[in-house]
């Protein structure tokens, strides 16, 4: 592990000075990160599980975040426009993370039916900053990371995100085996909390670099040129029906309808397609941990931890890969790994093939977390990226939210083994276009 990690940092030699101090918070960041999904997000949808949450209940939890995101994301796109970015993931990240503390309380004071549905609605409400913080992160990320660094900073990111979640995932299902429940969740939960709220002390110290002014402002974009004239038109126009038409079309110009005309819907469409077939099993695989292979919480954290250990060693490979396949064949490669985790549930009868299962999840998600947002910065050009991010992830949502969806309702049609083989081949089969579309 240490030659890894050795391996990982020695290219911070080459790092000008200037760059360090923002790539090691950004480090810190998703270390922290890793204490919070390695602990709370890892076990929520399990704790829901074991308190006798459905198929469909798991998918409302898991298709909140996209459906506030289909709301939202291009209203903080437009509403992102002239101000700090810093600032809006900041704020954002501090009003999404807060909701975090609840779940250290709510095992003692509230009854299981009643506990599954404030999971849900705490989802949903802090899906609403949290919209804030998936648009606004990339965008301070581009900010902060030159070009030529993004694919290193990106893969270290998961590999550190990796181990860090292999010791949460491992210290949680520990405690989890050796207290009862729920005492052992509220423990679990508070652990995340402490990393929730460390992220963000994390972030405060990032500053986006001093760019030159074209990456900044494009000459070319519509979008400047017409928030000027509309500026004009207001000062000329006294009247409260001039100023208020003259605001909407503002707030129009700004969302930016025109990028869904642009070479840029190609991205939008193969990224739609990507977390389509990725969430379509997701609300499938706690349900069947618990339901239908009862493994344990010790052995769920150990699946965890291979998952995060692959994930791991997959992404100290994530630069070299990116840097020979590109981003948008490196998503597709990541996606057809993907795909052999739902058909080794689909046969699997024992932990065994669940533990296997994890290996190649692991290894697809490095390779697809590492290029997929990189792949949308890179595509955007030299275009202010705050707009083009917000149509990203309004179709990135869009597909989490139909596959969210989906994915019980076919489950509960044919069985959750044929509905996970199912799932398997069309990830396997998307995978295979995302990577060779030209």
């Amino acid at each position: 592990m240490i030659p890894l990690f050795t391996k990982i940092f020695s290219p911070m030699r080459l790092v000008p000075q200037e760059f360090r101090r923002n790539f090691w918070l950004l480090f810190s960041d998703i270390g922290w990160f890793g204490v919070l999904s390695g602990s709370t997000i890892s076990f929520l949808t399990i704790y829901a599980a074991r308190l006798g949450a459905g198929t469909e209940k798991i998918g409302l939890i898991n298709a909140a975040p996209a459906f506030v995101s289909l709301i939202f994301s291009l209203s903080f796109g437009a509403w992102m426009v002239g101000k700090s970015t810093r600032r809006v993931v900041l704020i954002n990240a501090a009003l999404m993370r807060v909701f975090y503390l609840p779940l250290i309380l709510i095992p003692a004071v509230l009854s299981a039916p009643v506990q599954i549905w404030v999971i849900i609605m705490m989802t949903f409400l802090m899906s609403i900053p949290g919209t804030g913080v998936q648009v606004g992160f990339t965008v301070l990320f581009g900010e902060a990371v030159p070009e030529e660094w993004r694919a290193y900073v990106a893969g270290t990111r998961n590999a550190i995100f990796a181990i860090v979640c292999i010791l949460t995932a491992l210290a949680s299902g520990f405690i989890l085996k050796s207290y009862p429940f729920p005492s052992g969740y509220q423990i679990v939960f508070a652990i995340g909390f402490v990393g929730a709220v460390m992220t963000v002390v994390s972030l405060y110290f990032v500053r986006p670099l001093l760019l030159p002014a074209a990456h900044l402002s494009d000459p070319t974009d519509s979008a400047g040129d017409s928030r000027n004239a509309f500026q004009q038109r207001a000062n000329l126009h006294s009247g409260r029906n001039n100023l208020v038409r003259s605001i909407a079309q503002r707030y129009q110009t700004r969302l930016r309808f025109d990028i869904v005309k642009t070479p840029y819907n190609k991205v939008l469409l193969l990224i739609f397609a990507f977390h389509l077939m990725q969430y379509l099993p997701i609300p499938l695989f706690p349900i069947f941990s618990v339901k239908v292979l009862r493994v344990s919480d010790q052995i769920i954290s150990i699946g965890n931890a291979l998952f995060y250990f692959f994930m791991f060693i997959a992404s100290t490979r994530m630069a070299h890969v990116a840097g020979r396949h590109g981003y948008q064949r490196t998503t597709g490669i990541g996606l057809i790994s993907l795909a052999i985790y739902p058909i080794f549930l689909a046969v699997a009868q024992d932990e065994w093939l669940y533990l296997a299962a994890n290996i190649f999840g692991g290894t697809g998600w490095a390779l697809a977390s590492g290029s997929m947002y990189n792949y949308g910065l890179e595509k955007a050009g030299r275009n202010p990226p705050a707009q083009y991010l917000a149509w990203f992830t309004l179709f990135a949502n869009a597909g989490m939210l139909l596959g969210a969806l989906i994915g019980p309702l076919v489950s509960n049609w044919v069985g959750i083994r044929l509905a996970l083989a199912i799932f398997a081949a069309i990830r396997l089969i998307t995978g295979i276009i995302i990577a060779r579309w030209k």
